[in-house]
């Protein structure tokens, strides 16, 4: 059988004044796409998706949670949400993966996130559409029984815009508010768009506007915070220490109101050691797990080597029963990333035996400033964010 490389297309063309067979096959998947694209768009041009969730919702008294998320089509062939449009298309049907947010790339700042205005808001129109339809329903049915919002980006540098908290009032920020404070609400994985934030003194952050939009989730036990936030550039500079990019976790988040949180998450974020080991001591007994993964610490702040070694000996987790030790998931970026933003590198079970059972710290010491966190030889599992096989392939 000749391989791909080898293939002659020229043999295929056939007649000149022909068609070759392989062209009608293109043709005729092309012209399903472009179907489906064309019923796509007018779907949203008459607004039947809104009608459609609108009515669902009615429909299913006891639905609890919501996922949003602009990775439903995975990697080609390989859905990472099976939804029955995407169970429709034809089978080996090749087509441009959808994402629907926009996407930086490694370390990129841009397209930047603007200021929250209407032009600004269309580039997210699936989630203010998604959030103003649930807080309309919650609002006329404060029975309903929805728990959970889930803004699933599965490691793409992506997320709804954090210019919605610029600003106190806008109607997706009273939407959120509302779903938030729906009695019994108890989980909200949020993955914000924060490209090129430092340009704007971190405005999103610093309003305290998402703060006091967290604060209304009093009976929160799941709290997951992921952003796309890339290194600012001038942190390349050894003279820079960065302090004007450093936000105390405690002004984003309202831990002492969560009496009940089970789990907090945290990916992606400008940090300093000594404060993301105070906040964690900050944390309420019920905590079963965390997540601190591609933490991106300010020159001189610590490294992912002395926040472990800070947390095994200032944090009281190590000295509390076996089933009460909150299990911890820590992940980093790799350098020789295939897919930007899906693969990396799991640290958890060497953190675990680390943590709780005297074994070795996994990350260098004193590894210091750089773009990646460095990882010693047979540390770690390498995996694919779409692969759900990758965890058993690619160990190192």
């Amino acid at each position: 059988m000749e391989g791909k490389s080898d293939y002659n297309y020229e043999k295929d063309i056939g007649e000149v004044t022909g068609v070759p067979p392989w062209y009608r096959d293109v043709y005729r998947e092309n012209r399903k796409l472009i179907g489906l694209s064309q019923e796509q768009q007018e779907v949203i041009a008459t607004n039947r998706d809104a009608d459609a969730l609108t009515y669902g919702l009615l429909r299913f008294p006891n639905l609890r949670r919501v996922v949003v998320s602009p990775a439903a089509h995975g990697m080609p062939g390989r859905p990472f949400y099976a939804t029955p449009s995407i169970r429709s298309l034809p089978r080996r049907l090749l087509y441009p993966i959808p994402r629907g947010w926009p996407i930086t790339k490694c370390h990129d700042n841009y397209p930047e996130a603007e200021a929250w205005d209407g032009p600004e808001k269309d580039k997210w129109r699936g989630y203010c559409l998604v959030s103003r339809i649930i807080a309309q329903h919650l609002r006329e049915n404060p029975g309903s029984k929805l728990a959970d919002l889930v803004t699933d980006t599965n490691q793409l540098r992506t997320g709804i815009s954090c210019r919605i908290f610029d600003e106190a009032e806008n109607s997706e920020r009273r939407d959120l508010i509302t779903i938030l404070s729906q009695p019994g609400f108890s989980r909200l994985d949020l993955s914000l768009y924060c490209a090129n934030q430092h340009e704007v003194n971190w405005s999103s952050f610093r309003s305290g506007h998402l703060r006091n939009t967290l604060a209304r989730a009093t009976s929160i036990k799941r709290i997951s915070l992921f952003t796309n936030i890339a290194v600012p550039g001038e942190l390349d500079d050894p003279d820079e220490d960065g302090e004007e990019h450093f936000i105390p976790l405690r002004n984003v988040f309202p831990v002492d109101d969560w009496h009940q949180l089970r789990h907090f998450g945290l990916c992606r974020f400008i940090v300093k050691k000594d404060n993301v080991v105070e906040f964690l001591g900050a944390l309420p007994p019920t905590l079963g797990s965390v997540e601190l993964s591609f933490l991106i610490f300010l020159p001189d702040q610590g490294d992912y080597h002395a926040l472990m070694q800070n947390m095994r000996e200032k944090l009281d987790w190590c000295e509390r029963r076996p089933e009460d030790q909150p299990k911890i998931r820590v992940r980093v970026d790799v350098d020789y990333e295939r897919i930007l933003g899906a693969v990396l590198m799991d640290i958890s079970r060497e953190v675990a035996n680390f943590m709780y059972h005297d074994g070795e710290n996994p990350f260098d010491e004193d590894e210091g400033w750089g773009w990646f966190t460095e990882i010693p030889p047979g540390v770690g599992m390498l995996l694919d964010a779409f692969d759900s096989e990758s965890e058993s392939e690619m160990r190192r």
